[in-house]
C-alpha cells in the first residue's frame, strides 16, 4: 500500500517531538591513501564548520511527488494551502524534481511529516528529513515517513520503550501517537516510522508469546 501511493491516513494529537543535533563527525582528516596534488586540492571541514553549513537545514524536510511532477510555484502555492501553516515556507528546487522545505516555525516543521499522508491531485507526496550530502537523483525516493498502527497490542506494552522496539525493527522511529505514550487508547498503538522503501515491508513481528501485526 505504501509503495502505490495508496495509504490511508489518521488523524491523532502526537507528542511534541524532539528536535535533535545532526549527526557529525569529527575534524576531516586528509586522506591516507591521496597524494596532495595542486591540481585537485582536497578541502578539509572541521567539526564546527559543518556544524554552520548545517544549521540553517535543521527544521527542512525532503520532498518530491511519488509518481507525477508539479511546477515550482504550483507546488508552494498548494503547500501553502494544504498545510496550513503557522509561518512561513520557502522551497529550494535541488533537481529531479525534489525540493527541500524550509520552515519559519517549529511547529510547522514538526507537523508536516507526522501529519500525513498527503495527497496533491490523487498523488502522494513523499516526505523526508533533510540530512546531510543529500545528492538528488532520478533514482525513486527511496525513504518517506508513514504512520505505522500496531492493533490489539496489549496495554502494558504501551510503555515507550517498547513501541520505539518494535518501531527500530521496521525503520527509524520519529515519533509516537500521544495517546500511545499516556495509554489513553488500547485499540492500536501508532508510530511514525521512516520507512526504506528498498526494503521489503514487514507485516508482523514475534516476541514471545506475542505476535504483533502491522498496518501501513
Amino acid at each position: 500500500m505504501v509503495t502505490s501511493g495508496q495509504m490511508q491516513g489518521f488523524i491523532a494529537n502526537p507528542s511534541q517531538m524532539v528536535t535533535e543535533e545532526e549527526d557529525l563527525s569529527d575534524d576531516d582528516e586528509f586522506p591516507e591513501d591521496l597524494e596532495d596534488d595542486p591540481q585537485c586540492p582536497i578541502i578539509l571541514l572541521s567539526k564546527e564548520e559543518k556544524r554552520k553549513l548545517r544549521q540553517p537545514w535543521r527544521n527542512a524536510l525532503i520532498i518530491k511527488m511519488f509518481d507525477s511532477k508539479i511546477g515550482y510555484m504550483s507546488l508552494i502555492k498548494r503547500l501553502k494551502r494544504k498545510w496550513e501553516l503557522k509561518g512561513g515556507l520557502t522551497l529550494t528546487d535541488i533537481g529531479h524534481d525534489f525540493f527541500i522545505a524550509r520552515f519559519f516555525c517549529l511547529d510547522d516543521y514538526n507537523f508536516v511529516p507526522t501529519q500525513g499522508p498527503w495527497m496533491l491531485d490523487d498523488n502522494y507526496l513523499t516526505i523526508r528529513k533533510w540530512v546531510p550530502n543529500f545528492v538528488p537523483d532520478d533514482a525513486p525516493m527511496r525513504f518517506l515517513t508513514a504512520w505505522v498502527r500496531i492493533p490489539h497490542l496489549a496495554v502494558e506494552y504501551f510503555d515507550k520503550e517498547f513501541p520505539c522496539k518494535i518501531g527500530s525493527k521496521i525503520g527509524k522511529v520519529m515519533r509516537i501517537d500521544q495517546t500511545t505514550a499516556l495509554a489513553q487508547r488500547g485499540q492500536f498503538t501508532r508510530l511514525s516510522i521512516e520507512l526504506d522503501l528498498s526494503k521489503t515491508l514487514l507485516s508482523k513481528l514475534c516476541y514471545p508469546k506475542l505476535l504483533v501485526s502491522l498496518v501501513y
